[in-house]
């Protein structure tokens, strides 16, 4: 794109490209869950990532998240659609873990703030080297 509009950019790091299966549970208010959205990861970083779904999933939904990537497994993870558009005859969707590591650490009781960081410097560029 040639173009950027203002704030187009607004993530804390750089994402790496991430083909990887992803799997999203939508949690209802009544914190029943719904049917799961399998997607196909395109970006990510340890604060979040990008993925083409077939199905819409609503901006400010709430989520789980499992991860397979070809030599890690996350499964479990929790995390807010904080964007949904049409591209393709599919929905790229934006999910994101966590804006400040605090905010995760203290609705989290589990290590995945370590895994996502380690998946995020296996998929970056400087890995492959």
């Amino acid at each position: 794109m040639s173009g950027t509009r203002a704030g187009a950019n607004r993530r804390k790091l750089n994402r790496f490209p991430a083909r990887v299966r992803v799997n999203m549970r939508p949690v209802s208010r009544l914190r029943r869950w719904l049917s799961a959205v399998s997607a196909t990861g395109v970006d990510f970083n340890r604060y979040g990532m990008g993925v083409m779904a077939r199905q819409r999933v609503g901006k400010g939904a709430q989520v789980t998240v499992d991860i397979e990537a070809e030599h890690m497994i996350l499964r479990g993870i929790r995390a807010q659609v904080v964007s949904c558009r049409r591209m393709d005859g599919q929905y790229r969707i934006g999910i994101r873990f966590y804006r400040r590591l605090s905010e995760y650490t203290e609705a989290t009781a589990g290590g995945h703030v370590t895994f996502l960081t380690g998946l995020e410097e296996s998929l970056s560029p400087q890995s492959a080297s």
